[in-house]
């Protein structure tokens, strides 16, 4: 049941983010459209104002359909979006300290862990994944078995491999409570991530 509401949320901010992207695609085809006609209204005016002089030849004044060319891109749009699933940017407080996170984040650096995944995350238009825990400095936990958190800084992790959006529909969200949650929140906003969920 948990997976189909993540499905049908993650379908639902696709679906809203495809449809604001078609809304801009349109407005920006209206202002071209716009533009080129004001364009050919101006062309005519100078060359009916100019006919009778030497200086400006009737045959140099381009045609409105030629002054702006609509590019391929922009009458055939296309979206790229990639979504990944579970991020877990953390450790659980009874973790051994060999390979935990927070010691492969100190020796290897935040760009080690999308490092593979780069080039693809870069080049689409929208990428998302799961963030699979808090980025807090939160202290206090939910009692449970595992419970995840990551430093507030391990939000350049997701920033410098270009994903945009993250979801915080899932069972770790609120591992370290209210507080860890809203700090989550400031986080991702400060560093221009969105997120849902």
């Amino acid at each position: 049941m948990k997976k189909l509401l993540l499905a049908i949320g993650l379908l639902v901010v696709l679906t809203t983010v495809l449809l604001g992207m078609g809304i801009n695609i349109m407005k920006n085809t209206y202002r071209l459209a716009q533009d080129e006609k004001e364009i050919g209204e101006v062309m005519k005016e100078t060359v009916s104002e100019d006919e009778g002089d030497e200086s400006i030849p009737i045959a140099d004044a381009t045609p409105a359909s030629d002054a702006i060319k609509v590019s391929e891109e922009q009458k055939n749009p296309t979206v790229t979006l990639t979504a990944a699933g579970d991020c877990t940017l953390g450790y659980y407080p009874s973790q051994s300290q060999w390979n935990r996170f927070d010691q492969v984040v100190l020796e290897k650096g935040y760009d080690y862990f999308f490092e593979n995944v780069r080039d693809i995350f870069e080049s689409d238009d929208l990428t998302l994944v799961n963030l699979e825990g808090p980025l807090t400095t939160a202290t206090v936990f939910t009692e449970k078995e595992f419970v995840f958190k990551g430093a507030p800084d391990y939000v350049n992790i997701l920033k410098n491999a270009g994903i945009e959006g993250v979801n915080l529909a899932n069972n770790h969200t609120k591992d370290y409570g209210e507080a860890g949650y809203r700090e989550t929140q400031e986080v991702l906003k400060a560093a221009g991530i969105g997120f849902f969920g």
